[in-house]
């Protein structure tokens, strides 16, 4: 048994994932103080901006943009810029903002579910024009 309770102690390695910025992180530290003092803490750095394009262009791919290039260096420009005030926001108040890559995805998530909602509202006006128009003409026949 002794042997066993060894070989585990020494091979038996466990990975866990949390987010700093779910709510339930913290209460999970308290509980379980030993999630800290006896494991390796590995931080992934932010994503560089050409990992975040590539992604992108993943994400807003099919959407028929004009401009996607514009679009995707908006959104890694800003999703740096960000992380640029978060660090200034550390240096002034001693306050650390969490933004990580996920973020990111998030907003060009958001940017084309607004892009499709707008293009079905106009795709409806025009319809509704289009009709319009073709009522006019019949009645001015």
């Amino acid at each position: 048994w002794h042997f066993f309770l060894g070989q585990l102690r020494e091979k038996l390695h466990v990975v866990l994932c949390l987010s700093p910025l779910n709510l339930s992180f913290r209460s999970r530290i308290r509980k379980f103080p030993g999630l800290v003092s006896y494991t390796s803490v590995d931080w992934y750095h932010p994503w560089v901006e050409e990992s975040l394009h590539a992604v992108g262009q993943h994400c807003l791919a099919g959407m028929g943009l004009l401009e996607e290039s514009a679009v995707l260096s908006f959104l890694t420009k800003a999703y740096h810029e960000i992380l640029r005030a978060n660090i200034r926001l550390k240096e002034v108040d001693q306050r650390y903002n969490y933004i990580c890559p996920r973020d990111f995805l998030e907003v060009a998530g958001m940017f084309r579910e607004k892009v499709e909602e707008e293009k079905k509202k106009l795709t409806k006006a025009y319809t509704r024009l289009q009709n319009g128009l073709t009522r006019l003409r019949s009645t001015s026949q």
